[in-house]
């Protein structure tokens, strides 16, 4: 009897968090759609961008290689969806979300071919945050920061199309970024925590998600690259200067815990140092524990 009644209640627990999960994702309201040409070619990498009706942006993502896209929002009021890629004449729906968990099918959508001038550069409107040109993502980051963030790992938190998981890395809607530049210059490698979990968000002028990103530059557009990195790149006023946080930390007299942290970075075009002095006594490797070795 009672082994049944455990059973009975571990039924009733399971059913209880696969409604509440059921919840959480059916709150989401999807807009979906296959972008194609005139010719009935799927079009991939459309920017398909879910914006206010005043142009901010609420969400992103791009069409996939059969053309579908899928956007998922949570957000209720009038919106626009706007539609573009390079060579095509852009295009801009009305979107009106009234209730939680609706769905918004825009089936076809066709796209002409721009026969008065190749798009060079798409850019979202006059002063948007994000720019899109060709293979590469431009974030403005004074847009997306208020100010509170300790670190670049805080900032791209709040960028549209970016995750920062529980580990520190690094994706661009499914896709992991490889590596996280400053000024072009990856000076981490698959470790770049050290860099997004230390330094200072308030000398960045732009965030660069660089698509089809090859290490080598004279293998860009040759070599059939998926692979995702990120560019930080510096406010004019903080190039060549040092900037970086101190840490100091402890416990109570009797538990006799302690950690100390200086970060110390300069950057310029032909130089770059960034300095980490950790000195604890709590068993922490700063460079070890993120996958790094010297």
């Amino acid at each position: 009897m009672k082994e049944k009644l455990i059973n009975s209640l571990n039924e009733i627990s399971m059913f209880i968090i696969h409604h509440n999960y059921f919840y959480k994702i059916s709150a989401q309201t999807e807009i979906q759609g296959i972008v194609w040409s005139e010719n009935k070619q799927s079009i991939s990498r459309a920017n398909v961008i879910l914006t206010d009706l005043q142009d901010n942006i609420i969400t992103f993502v791009f069409s996939n290689k059969d053309g579908s896209f899928l956007l998922n929002t949570d957000k209720f009021g009038n919106f626009n969806l706007q539609i573009s890629a390079m060579g095509y004449i852009s295009k801009k729906f009305s979107v009106s979300i009234i209730k939680k968990g609706e769905s918004k099918d825009f089936k076809i959508i066709i796209l002409e071919t721009d026969k008065i001038k190749e798009i060079k550069e798409v850019v979202i409107s006059r002063t948007s945050p994000i720019k899109i040109k060709k293979d590469t993502v431009e974030y403005s980051a004074k847009n997306f920061s208020n100010g509170t963030e300790q670190n670049v790992e805080d900032l791209l938190k709040k960028l549209p199309g970016i995750t920062v998981l529980s580990d520190g890395k690094i994706k661009f809607g499914n896709k992991e970024v490889s590596r996280v530049m400053i000024e072009n210059d990856d000076l981490f490698e698959r470790g770049y925590q050290t860099l997004t979990q230390n330094m200072p968000s308030k000398p960045l002028d732009k965030v660069q998600v660089l698509k089809n990103y090859s290490k080598n530059k004279l293998l860009k557009n040759i070599e059939d690259s998926e692979s995702i990195a990120l560019n930080l790149t510096l406010k004019e006023d903080a190039k060549g200067k040092w900037f970086g946080n101190l840490l100091l930390a402890s416990t109570s007299y009797k538990e006799d815990m302690r950690q100390g942290k200086l970060n110390l970075m300069n950057f310029t075009k032909r130089k770059k140092v960034y300095l980490l002095l950790n000195a604890n006594n709590l068993g922490l490797n700063e460079m070890k524990r993120r996958g790094i070795s010297y």
